[in-house]
């Protein structure tokens, strides 16, 4: 385990890889799955943690998430992305769980492809799920509540950022947060 992060009334990541985080917008902490959890509002809200440890060829992030709402656009439970404007693709090297529609539909993007898996599982307002996802070397599992939901494969990811972001896209731009619930977030370096 590289990350784990409690949100018990801070951002500390209790891992020992010192990957703690920074508070952006204006996420509050309330009742989670476990003790505390951090509430966003879908404003701008992010934390921004180290990568300290996280690996690009294998991994794992997991979490739980309840959802307050849902819109027309990309809201991210969990964002990694390489943004370079000297690529034809300027997004790249992706790690991202999230919502794009307004009925809740699950979505991954991992390497090159933003759009890798979309609508893969339903989720409802109000209600607690686990979501994880695993990548190894090309291939990826994404699991709903410890059940694997979809499988297949990836490419290009090869590098990472020195940070990522619980609740938002993962770069400089802060402008596709969550609206709902997220506790117990952990990132391992092995799938």
């Amino acid at each position: 385990q590289v990350g784990y992060w409690q949100f018990e009334n801070n951002l500390q990541d209790s891992s020992g890889f010192n990957n703690h985080g920074t508070l952006g917008g204006n996420p509050v902490y309330v009742s989670g799955k476990y003790g505390q959890g951090l509430d966003y509002d879908g404003l701008g809200d992010y934390v921004q943690v180290g990568t300290n440890g996280v690996l690009a060829s294998q991994g794992t992030v997991a979490l739980w998430v309840k959802p307050e709402g849902f819109v027309a656009g990309p809201q991210y439970m969990f964002g990694h992305t390489i943004y370079d404007v000297t690529y034809t693709n300027p997004y790249t090297n992706r790690i991202q769980i999230y919502t794009d529609d307004t009925a809740g539909g699950l979505d991954i993007g991992l390497g090159d492809n933003h759009r890798l898996a979309t609508n893969i599982y339903p989720l409802n307002i109000g209600t607690y799920y686990h979501i994880a996802l695993k990548w190894n070397n090309g291939a990826y599992t994404a699991y709903v509540n410890g059940a694997p939901i979809i499988t297949g494969a990836y490419s290009g990811l090869t590098a990472l950022n020195s940070y990522l972001h619980i609740g938002n896209v993962g770069y400089y731009s802060i402008d596709q947060p969550m609206n709902g619930v997220l506790d117990d977030v952990r990132a391992y370096n092995y799938p």
